[in-house]
C-alpha cells in the first residue's frame, strides 16, 4: 500500500505474532518502521490502489446510499447524505495516468474534461517534527499555549467512511 515492494505472508494465525515479530527484527537494519493501522487509511491512495466505500462507490451505490448509510455508522462534519463530498475521483487522487484514451468506456468524456479542469486534489500532509513539538510543549510551559494540532484521524469502522469539512 506504500507504492514499495511488498509481500503478503499466509500461514497459519497463531503463528501470526511470531512471524510479524521475526519480518519486523530482520527489516530493523533495512529501515523497517511499524506505522500502525492508521496508515493503511491513507497509504493506499499514495501507492494508487483504490478502495471501495473509502475512495469511490460502485455506480450501483447512489442509489442504495440511503439505505446502506440508515445501516452504517458513518462520521466527520460532511453530510452523510453527500456522496460526491465523501468520494474520489480517479483524477483527484492522482491515478487518471493510469487511464488509456486509446478506446471508448463509460466515464471517458467525464474523465477528459475533470483532467482538463480539475477541482480537488487528494496530497500527502507532511508535518514539521519541530513544529508539532513545539505546540504540544506550550501546554507544559509557562504562558500561553498555542492552539492545538487536530492529528489526522478515521475511526476504524466500516465502511471507514470519515469525511470532515475543510477548515
Amino acid at each position: 500500500m506504500t507504492g514499495n515492494l511488498a509481500y503478503e505472508l499466509h500461514g497459519p494465525i497463531e503463528e501470526g505474532p511470531a512471524i510479524y515479530e521475526a519480518v519486523y527484527r530482520a527489516g530493523l537494519e533495512l529501515g523497517i518502521e511499524r506505522l500502525g493501522w492508521g496508515t493503511y487509511l491513507v497509504n493506499h491512495v499514495e501507492g494508487g490502489f483504490p478502495q471501495n466505500t473509502w475512495t469511490f462507490i460502485s455506480a450501483l451505490a447512489p442509489s442504495l446510499w440511503p439505505q446502506m448509510m440508515s445501516r452504517r455508522q458513518v462520521s466527520g462534519s460532511v453530510d452523510p447524505m453527500n456522496i460526491r463530498a465523501r468520494n474520489r475521483t480517479p483524477v483527484e487522487v492522482r491515478w487518471h495516468n493510469m487511464a488509456r484514451f486509446d478506446h471508448d468506456f463509460i466515464g471517458r468524456e467525464a474523465l477528459v474534461t475533470e483532467i482538463a479542469s480539475p477541482k480537488r486534489t487528494t496530497v500527502t500532509l507532511r508535518w514539521n517534527s519541530d513544529d508539532v513539538m513545539d505546540s504540544y510543549a506550550s501546554l507544559l510551559r509557562p504562558g500561553e499555549p498555542y492552539k492545538p494540532i487536530d492529528l489526522a484521524f478515521a475511526p476504524q469502522r466500516w465502511p471507514m467512511a470519515h469525511a470532515d469539512q475543510r477548515a
